[in-house]
Parts: C-alpha cells; sequence; structure tokens
C-alpha cells in the first residue's frame, strides 16, 4: 500500500512538470508584457471618450507628462458664425467664418485635428485657434466653414469624433485631449524679454512664457496657475489690491 502511494506522488509530481512546461501551469507568458499597446481611455464630462480605434494613440513618457501622437475623443460638436466673425480669438488671430478652424477648451493652438459627424461619417480638418465651448457636453465649436462641410448648419450640434492629425505649438497629452483646462493670470506682454524679467521680478509666483505672434515673439507675465477660471479670478483680485492691473486667460497645458 505504501509503495502504491509512492508511484501515486511520483507520477502526480511528473505530470505537473510536463503541463508547467507545456505552459498549461505557472505564470501566463504575458506577465510583465510592454502595456504600449494597451487601448487608452480619455475621461471628458459629458461625453464617451476613447483612443482611436483606427490609429491607437502611441504614449511616450516625457519629463511634463504622456505624450500621444495620436488619439480620438468622442462628444458634440457646435459652430460659430457671423455674431464673432472679425473677432480677436484667443490665439490672437481674427476669426474668419470661412477659414476651416475651430475653438477646443485645451489641445495647443494650431493642432490639427480631424472632426467626423456621426451621423453622416461626414469628416473635416480643422485648426485649432480659439477657446471653448464651454457648455457641459461639448468638446468642440467649429468655424462655419467647417460645419458646412459635415452638414451640420442646420442642426446646430451633432455627436463627433475628434481626432488628433497633427500637433501644434505644444505636445498633445491625454490631459489637453479630453478637454482639462488650466487658467492663469497675465500680468504683462512685452517685447524685450529684460522688461518681462523685471517685471515678473516684483511678484513672486510669477513666470516668464515667450509666444510667437504673426512671426514676432514677446514675452509674457503669467502668474501662477489655476484649474478653474473662478480661483484665477479670486487671485487676480488679490493682485490687484496690491497694486498689479492683469486679466485671466486660459493657458496650454
Amino acid at each position: 500500500m505504501k509503495r502504491t502511494s509512492q508511484l501515486f506522488l511520483l507520477m502526480v509530481t511528473l505530470l505537473s512538470f510536463a503541463l508547467s512546461s507545456c505552459g498549461v501551469l505557472g505564470p501566463s507568458s504575458r506577465a510583465g508584457q510592454d502595456r504600449a499597446g494597451d487601448d487608452l481611455s480619455f475621461e471628458t464630462p459629458g461625453s464617451t471618450s476613447r483612443a482611436s480605434a483606427s490609429a491607437p494613440a502611441s504614449v511616450s513618457s516625457s519629463g511634463t507628462g504622456s505624450v500621444i501622437s495620436s488619439g480620438s475623443v468622442d462628444g458634440i460638436a457646435s459652430w460659430y458664425g457671423p455674431d464673432f466673425h472679425g473677432k480677436e480669438t484667443a490665439n490672437g488671430e481674427i476669426y474668419d467664418m470661412n477659414e476651416l478652424t475651430a475653438a477646443h477648451r485645451s489641445l495647443p493652438f494650431n493642432t490639427r485635428v480631424r472632426v467626423t459627424n456621426q451621423i453622416n461619417n461626414r469628416s473635416v480638418d480643422v485648426r485649432i485657434n480659439d477657446r471653448g465651448p464651454y457648455i457641459k457636453d461639448r468638446v468642440i465649436d467649429l468655424s462655419r466653414a467647417a460645419a458646412e462641410r459635415i452638414d451640420m448648419i442646420g442642426i446646430g450640434t451633432v455627436p463627433v469624433t475628434v481626432e488628433v492629425i497633427g500637433e501644434g505649438d505644444l505636445p498633445v497629452t491625454r490631459e489637453n485631449l479630453s478637454s482639462k483646462e488650466i487658467f492663469t493670470v497675465q500680468l504683462g506682454s512685452f517685447s524685450l524679454k529684460s522688461d518681462a524679467d523685471a517685471h515678473a521680478s516684483k511678484i513672486r509666483g510669477s513666470r516668464v512664457v515667450d509666444v510667437q505672434l504673426d512671426g514676432k515673439t514677446f514675452f509674457r507675465v503669467y502668474y501662477r496657475t489655476y484649474k478653474s477660471r473662478s480661483m484665477a479670478e479670486e487671485a487676480l483680485r488679490r493682485l490687484e489690491r496690491s497694486g498689479f492691473d492683469g486679466f485671466v486667460r486660459q493657458v496650454d497645458l
């Protein structure tokens, strides 16, 4: 009886070893696999967002966060036209409703995106040069010309997919693709960096940022960053009480 038990245990041990060698038992062969190819999700209030199925987002690590070379987000698009035609956009250009441009809450200026109407599958490529829209469930505000291309003028708003096809002034990150907003207080803009540095030295917490406009470089003095406009406005009021003028603006991440 004892010999039978010993033979049984030996057979079980040999069987376990064979199965483990075939990969049936033991850790998965995918354990520790590089996650760069995983599907990436982007959280956007009021919308369902995802990485593009046709062009999965590619993520690389940088000193300032995850940078993506492509990606997409779903939400509602609106458009704006005559009431804003000829007025200054957030990046300093003059809005032309007949150009293929758009407003986005946080994508870097000059980022190029493809907007696809989910109702009729029509697409248009636009360049980001303005900020908005600020209604919760909307992810992009198209120029009139862009809205005509995807046949949404009469409807006013449509569900769309917004896909990054070209980076602009700054890298596209998961945060700014999904409309995360950052605000600051601008305290001045100078043509000479020395003047900007001198002004910034008067206010602890300020910084100098160089900005390209119409082929010229300007040096802006920004004071801190805030997650909401109301927080930035409160900071501005404190600065004004100390004798510093400025205004609140949204900045690229």
